[in-house]
């Protein structure tokens, strides 16, 4: 359905045509865009070799019949640099996550103990290595427009480490925050940025971290209704993370995309 099925549907379709011997008002094409996850570079591309610039077109890339409407779609990095660091538990790294708009399968944290207070909390599977504890989370994987189907394997470990005491750190605050504001939520509520219209409601996935001893950079994908704007949610966001110092960089907001059910495209497709 994501995209494999839909490229063959179209195949199949042109094909019927062809075979039944339809005569058609326009000429069609096909266009095969493999970056759409990671930029619609592919688009660009296209134009810039002299592609013609299509009068009306689709994606076949969504539920039967017809979907007129895509929520508007945020990218961010919530980042902080850490300065207090003594702790009785040293966290070494967390990592997990490939991509923003997945809900991440597996993360990995490295902690150094100082002595024995944790070893009886944790319920995450753990390896030895040396003076260091591996914490290996799994989840369950989704697309950031539906979440709520996976288990965010960053926030599950997260959240663990959020019951030991990590001592009065900067990490130890980041990670509160990230508990505190988003913890296995899915739909923005404790960052206030909770909405919901005819399209649906907001979703908000933590697909990766890159978290080690001086500095911390998750990367947050929500996705908002039509009927709302991304710069107000932006704002929200800011004003939380600003309470704990976390800076939001590298942000991307692509504005919602909205057909009404009687727009000529969407009646000529159903």
């Amino acid at each position: 359905m994501d995209d494999k099925g839909p490229i063959l549907a179209a195949l199949y379709a042109l094909k019927a045509i062809k075979e039944a011997g339809l005569k058609l008002s326009k000429r069609v094409r096909i266009l095969f865009g493999t970056n759409e996850e990671s930029g619609s570079r592919d688009i660009k591309y296209y134009l810039e070799q002299g592609g013609e610039i299509l009068i009306v077109g689709f994606t076949p890339d969504g539920d039967y019949p017809a979907v007129n409407s895509e929520k508007g779609i945020i990218f961010f990095d919530a980042i902080k640099v850490f300065r207090k660091k003594d702790s009785s538990i040293n966290i070494k790294y967390i990592k997990g996550g490939i991509a923003a708009n997945m809900v991440p399968t597996y993360c990995e944290v490295k902690l150094q103990i100082r002595d024995n207070i944790l070893k009886d909390k944790i319920i995450i599977k753990i390896e030895q290595d040396g003076e260091y504890l591996i914490l290996k989370s799994k989840g369950v994987d989704a697309h950031a427009m539906e979440p709520e189907k996976g288990k965010n394997a960053i926030m599950q470990v997260v959240c663990l480490l959020n019951t030991i005491n990590l001592g009065s750190t900067d990490i130890a605050n980041y990670i509160h925050w990230l508990v505190e504001n988003i913890g296995m939520e899915n739909n923005g509520y404790s960052l206030v940025i909770d909405c919901e219209d005819d399209s649906g409601k907001l979703t908000l996935n933590l697909g990766m971290a890159d978290i080690n001893e001086d500095q911390a950079m998750v990367r947050i994908n929500p996705r908002y209704p039509h009927n709302f704007k991304g710069s107000n949610i932006l704002a929200k966001i800011r004003a939380k993370a600003q309470t704990a110092n976390i800076r939001i960089e590298n942000v991307t907001n692509e504005p919602s995309l909205y057909f009404h059910p009687d727009h000529l495209l969407i009646k000529t497709l159903i």
